[in-house]
C-alpha cells in the first residue's frame, strides 16, 4: 500500500489535477457501525460550506466541491477509500470522520498521499506531519480542562468507564493520571468493546462498590445504550458526579434525553452558546436540514471554511502552499475567531463546560446549561514543534 501512495504522489505532482476551475475536498465518512449516527451531520454541513462557499464566489470565480467516500469505519476500508479520492477523484485535501485509528494510519501516510488533512474527528495523541491538521481538542487537552471541575467537586475517589478502543483507553489512563496526581484515586476502570448493545456486566460493576464520582468515555450509539441502561438501575443516582469525555455531545445528546441529565459534559460546541453569529449559523442550518448543528456538522463545517481560506491564501490548489497556507491560520467562525499553532498544527478553542438539563421552551427535549467557558490558554498542552522543525529542513 504505501509504494502504492508514494507513487500515486509522485504521479500527481507530475501531472497535477484532471479537473479544470474546481478546488476538491474527499471526504471519508463512515456509514455502517456505532459510529454512523455522526454521519448524517457531518455529511449536511460539508454540502452547506460547500453552497456558502461558492454561492460568495468560491475561490477566485473557481468553484469548490465535497467528494464523498462512505465506508464501513475500519483503517483498510479508509485507507481504500483515501486512494480512491487521490487517484481517482484528484482531490486537493482528505477530511472525514476521521476515528482515532483512521486517523493514525493517515497521519502515517499523509506525505505519500500528497495532500493535506484536516481532521475534525480524532482526539487522540499524535505526533505532528507537515501535511496533517488538527480540529478536535486533543485528549491530553481535554484532560487538563478536567482538573478545576475535579478540584472544584472535591471528590477524589472515582470510577472510569471507557470504550475499548484506542481513544477510550487513552481517555481513562489521562483521566487516572490527573486523578493521581491531585492525590486522589481511580477504583475500578472498565471497558467495553465499541458496538456494545448491553452494558448489563458493567453496570453490576459499578453498582456492587460506586465510587464518589464516574467518568464516561463511550461514543456514539454506544453512549445511547449506555445512558439509557444506566439510567434504568439508577448508575447515576449512586454517584455524586457523573462527568462526560465525548460521551453526551450534541450528536447524541436528544437520544439519550432525560437519561443524561445526571451529567456534566464538556463540549466544543452547543448550538446554544450565546454568540450572534453562532445563532444565525444555528438558524441556517436548521432552516436547511431540519435540526440543530451539533459538534460534528461545526467541525466539518468550519474545516470547509478553513480549506476554502487556505485556497485563498495560497493562491493555488498545490499541497506545499496549502500547508503554508494553513499552519498559522486565522479563521472566522460562528464562534469567533480560530486559529492553528504553526508548531503543530493544532487548532486553539474554547471548551464549554455544561449541566445537561430539561428545556422548558422544548418539552421532551434536553439542552445544556453552560456553566463555564475555558479558554485555550487555561488547558492547551505545550505546543509539539516537530512540525515546524521539519519544515525548516
Amino acid at each position: 500500500m504505501k509504494q502504492g501512495l508514494l507513487a500515486l504522489a509522485a504521479a500527481w505532482m507530475l501531472t497535477g489535477p484532471a479537473w479544470a476551475e474546481e478546488f476538491r475536498m474527499g471526504a471519508l465518512m463512515i456509514d455502517t457501525g456505532p459510529l454512523a449516527s455522526f454521519y448524517e451531520s457531518g455529511r449536511n454541513a460539508l454540502l452547506l460550506a460547500e453552497e456558502e462557499i461558492n454561492a460568495e464566489g468560491g475561490i477566485g470565480g473557481d468553484t469548490i466541491k465535497v467528494v464523498i467516500a462512505t465506508h464501513a469505519g475500519t483503517p483498510e476500508a479508509a485507507m481504500q477509500a483515501a486512494a480512491r479520492l487521490v487517484q481517482r477523484e484528484h482531490v486537493n485535501g482528505l477530511t472525514g470522520m476521521l476515528n482515532s485509528s483512521i486517523a493514525r494510519q493517515l497521519l502515517a501516510r499523509s506525505d505519500a498521499l500528497g495532500v493535506v488533512v484536516l481532521d475534525p474527528f480524532s482526539t487522540a495523541v499524535m505526533e505532528c506531519r507537515p501535511n496533517f491538521f488538527r480540529f478536535r481538542v486533543d485528549d491530553p487537552s481535554l484532560i487538563k480542562s478536567y482538573e478545576a471541575f475535579v478540584k472544584e467537586s472535591g471528590i477524589t475517589d472515582w470510577d472510569i468507564l471507557a470504550a475499548d478502543y484506542t481513544a477510550g483507553h487513552e481517555s481513562a489512563a489521562n483521566f487516572s493520571k490527573m486523578i493521581e496526581g491531585q492525590g486522589g484515586t481511580v477504583h475500578q476502570t472498565l471497558f467495553a468493546a465499541m458496538g456494545t448493545t448491553d452494558f448489563g456486566a458493567q453496570i453490576i460493576q459499578l453498582l456492587n462498590s460506586p465510587s464518589k464520582g464516574l467518568f464516561v468515555s463511550v461514543y456514539g450509539t454506544d453512549a445511547v445504550v449506555f445512558s439509557k441502561q444506566q439510567s434504568q438501575f439508577g448508575v447515576d443516582q449512586k454517584f455524586s458526579a457523573l462527568l462526560g469525555s465525548n460521551y453526551a455531545l450534541p450528536s447524541v445528546l436528544q437520544a439519550m434525553g432525560k437519561t443524561a441529565t445526571a451529567v456534566t459534559q464538556p463540549v466544543s460546541y452547543a448550538p446554544n452558546v450565546d454568540i450572534a453569529t453562532n445563532a444565525t449559523f444555528a438558524q441556517r442550518f436548521r432552516e436547511r436540514f431540519g435540526s440543530d448543528p451539533d459538534d460534528v456538522a461545526f467541525d466539518h463545517y468550519i474545516v470547509m471554511h478553513a480549506f476554502a481560506d487556505a485556497l485563498r491564501k495560497a493562491g493555488s490548489g498545490r499541497t506545499e502552499d496549502l500547508r503554508a497556507a494553513l499552519a498559522g491560520l486565522e479563521l472566522d467562525t460562528p464562534l469567533g475567531p480560530l486559529s492553528f499553532r504553526a508548531e503543530d498544527h493544532q487548532i486553539l478553542r474554547p471548551i464549554f463546560y455544561a449541566d445537561i438539563a430539561d428545556d422548558p421552551q422544548h418539552p421532551g427535549r434536553v439542552k445544556y446549561d453552560i456553566t463555564r467557558t475555558l479558554d485555550p490558554k487555561e488547558f492547551m498542552v505545550a505546543a509539539d514543534d516537530s512540525c515546524a522543525t521539519e519544515e525548516k529542513q
